[in-house]
């Protein structure tokens, strides 16, 4: 066992940190292909349950280690060698090196192991694993119930419930390219990453029904194939059908697959289905087309009827749940509901009836996360506080809705209950710590079992945040990674890049180790860029009156914003207002396109836009009517926020990056772009990545980062 290293920081933020033999510079290879070698993280702590007590598993290790909370030290727990053999004498094929196998904690003594070809158990010390359920081989999709017993899977399409070892029970037959069981319908615009869900008794399973039919199809392509050959494919485009969403619901004993109905209305959104504590019901928040108004309805799923409204909520801008119902563990059926209605992001108590009884969390500040209940009385939620760059573990009396702040330590904190209440574990960063992790008594505060993450970075450049206003008034924040030995004085000049994102949802700027700066920002910085970040107006946690300003109008106040940080770094002595360029992708490449087109003349020199929005008439209907309304209903809107019509404004120098295969922001946005600035006379540099999606990945990966460097290099690092 190492022990762990304090790290060492220099006055002036990020800078040097634990330099490894030989290293001198941050290389591109390895801040893109292998990021993780500059670093030797935290390691993998687990609550153990029922004790005070939790496993400690180092990275690349081969053994794991338990922590007593209430006593210093740790002993080793198991082996990578101890748990293969058991794997491999319930006749798995285990794993032949000396790792250990990831795993969670079933209870006090047995941990579970999740293999691809079943679930295993083992209780620690004894000589055998079992098999408790074996999982089946090419399945697209998968939920396996709470206690091990039984899953659910798609294969060609159908859906199918494997009950422990028996033969899988197919549930459809009608399942097709165009009709979709247990996907993440609605495109994961609420919130909602799966479609197969089990209740708490394991009785019922859950699933979205998605009939693409409706759906407008799309012409993808595979062009790896000789001649490129026609890919089935559908994409709602804003205004036009959507696909019709259907909940079903299978009750396991007598294996009948029921559908929820609620009224005749079927274009609506089913969002965050939510089992009961017992599964005696289950509970859908239902957002209608227009995404202003939700209805949060209770279902019987033995019949799948609906049985009442629990309540409703109404926006004039959106509305959009995304997470179900939190029931308290008193058997009482009370619930918390997230909500912004009081202007920031909170959470709301309700009776088993849906009656409101109380708002439990208040302040100027989102409620970003709820971590779990102490008892009857106590909940615990992650939150900011007055700082919106921090995030941290808030205490709150579910009585009397007073607030308490857990975690002291500056920064961003991701942080678990132990399964008694008594102590957390919480792990955080900060500009200035690479990383720490520690336990916290709650009931006094005491800090004890401290981590401290080991980093291999070499000199790096100072990284530091800052705060400006808006055109009226808004405060908002950026951070600024300045070149490793920068002359403050001003006797020379430096090339700026402009990091952007800008749209929902996203929140950049954070007091988090690197400040949320991805490796290959800070690398740019080595080779003498400043580089800025900043969160504009329509981004995340910081109230709904911030977020919903840009509300039929994206990238009107997203670009004024941003040219308030171009005017803050001209104001730098030591920037070259002539070299400064701007790089983003998706919503970021759309605002690259904005700000290069819709700035004055001259403010960049040379932009980066990858996989950009050009028209968001193209876009898909649940986003993009969230923000814009159709085109029907905002025309006006949807004219100004194209940067088709204005592709004629280009005068820096402009490259365009997209994956041919991107089923988010589809190829033909950038062609359309492309093709108006042909149209326009116009000269556009332009690099598709050939069967890419809207991430690249691979070796393209690497060639995009030294195409971006390259490009870069070529037209700010030379004064012109």
């Amino acid at each position: 066992m190492r022990p762990p290293l304090t790290t060492t920081i220099a006055t002036l933020g990020l800078t040097t940190i634990c330099l490894a033999q030989g290293d001198k510079t941050l290389t591109l290879r390895r801040v893109i292909m292998a990021p993780g070698s500059y670093t030797e993280p935290l390691p993998r702590d687990q609550w153990i349950p029922d004790s005070q007590k939790f496993s400690r598993m180092r990275p690349v290790a081969d053994r794991v280690m338990v922590v007593d909370a209430t006593k210093p030290g740790e002993k080793i727990l198991f082996t990578s060698k101890d748990l293969n053999a058991a794997l491999a004498a319930a006749g798995s094929p285990g794993s032949t090196n000396n790792i250990v196998t990831p795993f969670t904690w079933h209870n006090t003594t047995t941990i579970r192991i999740q293999l691809s070809h079943g679930v295993y158990r083992w209780r620690i010390g004894t000589a055998k694993a079992e098999l408790i359920l074996p999982l089946p081989k090419g399945a697209a999709r998968m939920a396996i119930a709470a206690d091990d017993s039984r899953v659910a899977f798609v294969v060609n399409h159908q859906l199918y419930i494997q009950i422990g070892k028996a033969k899988a029970k197919k549930i459809t037959d009608d399942g097709s390219k165009d009709v979709v069981y247990g996907g993440g319908a609605h495109r994961q615009e609420f919130g909602i990453h799966d479609g197969l869900w089990w209740s708490p008794d394991n009785r019922f399973l859950a699933f979205f029904r998605e009939d693409l039919g409706p759906t407008a199809r799309y012409p993808f392509v595979d062009h790896t194939t000789m001649p490129p050959k026609a890919l089935h494919g559908r994409y709602p485009m804003a205004g036009g059908a959507n696909s019709y969403v259907q909940v079903g619901v299978c009750d396991v004993a007598d294996g009948k697959v029921r559908y929820l109905s609620k009224g005749t209305e079927k274009d609506i959104y089913w969002t965050n289905a939510t089992f009961g504590p017992t599964g005696a019901s289950l509970d859908i928040a239902i957002v209608n087309r227009g995404q202003d108004h939700m209805t949060l309805a209770r279902f019987d799923p033995t019949e799948a009827k609906f049985k009442k409204t629990l309540f409703e909520e109404k926006d004039e801008q959106w509305i959009e749940p995304e997470h179900g119902p939190i029931f308290l563990e008193d058997k009482s059926g009370r619930f918390l509901w997230f909500s912004p209605r009081d202007g920031y992001r909170h959470l709301y108590l309700y009776n088993a009836t849906g009656k409101l009884l109380s708002q439990v969390t208040k302040g100027e500040f989102d409620v970003r996360e709820f971590v779990g209940f102490r008892d009857t009385a106590l909940a615990y939620v992650m939150a900011s506080g007055e700082n919106p760059l921090e995030l941290h573990l808030w205490e709150v009396n579910l009585k009397t809705s007073v607030m308490r702040q857990v975690t002291k330590d500056r920064g961003q904190h991701r942080c678990k209950l132990s399964s008694d209440g008594a102590f957390v574990h919480d792990t955080f960063s900060n500009l200035s710590n690479p990383g720490q992790s520690q336990v916290i008594l709650l009931a006094t505060g005491r800090v004890s079992h401290i981590v401290r993450a080991r980093h291999r970075f070499p000199v790096m450049g100072k990284q530091e945040f800052f705060s400006i206003r808006a055109d009226e008034g808004t405060k908002l924040h950026g951070t600024i990674i300045l070149p490793p030995g920068l002359d403050p004085t001003g006797a020379k000049k430096y090339p700026c890049l402009l990091y952007v994102y800008g749209g929902p949802h996203s929140q950049l700027v954070k007091d988090r180790w690197l400040g949320g700066s991805s490796l290959w920002l800070h690398y740019m910085a080595t080779r003498g860029f400043i580089i800025c970040t900043l969160d504009n107006r329509g981004t995340d946690n910081r109230g709904i009156e911030f977020s919903q300003a840009v509300h039929r109008r994206l990238s009107e106040l997203e670009v004024r914003d941003q040219l308030q940080a171009i005017a803050h770094l001209k104001a730098l002595p030591y920037v070259d207002s002539r070299r400064i360029g701007v790089h983003g992708w998706s919503y970021g490449g759309y605002m690259t396109l904005n700000l290069m087109l819709k700035s004055p003349r001259g403010t960049f020199a040379c932009g980066a836009s990858g996989a950009p929005v050009t028209d968001w008439r193209q876009y898909e209907t649940g986003y993009t009517e969230r923000y814009m309304d159709t085109p029907k209903e905002n025309p006006k809107g949807y004219a100004s926020a194209s940067v088709i019509p204005v592709a004629k404004n280009l005068t820096g120098r402009l490259l365009v990056i997209h994956g041919t295969d991107d089923k988010t922001v589809m190829w033909s946005h950038s062609l359309a772009f492309v093709d108006k600035c042909i149209e326009s006379g116009v000269l556009v540099d332009y690099m598709p990545y050939p069967m890419q999606k809207h991430s690249i990945r691979g070796r393209d990966r690497l060639h995009l980062y030294k195409l971006l460097t390259r490009f870069f290099d070529d037209h700010l690092k030379t004064r012109r």
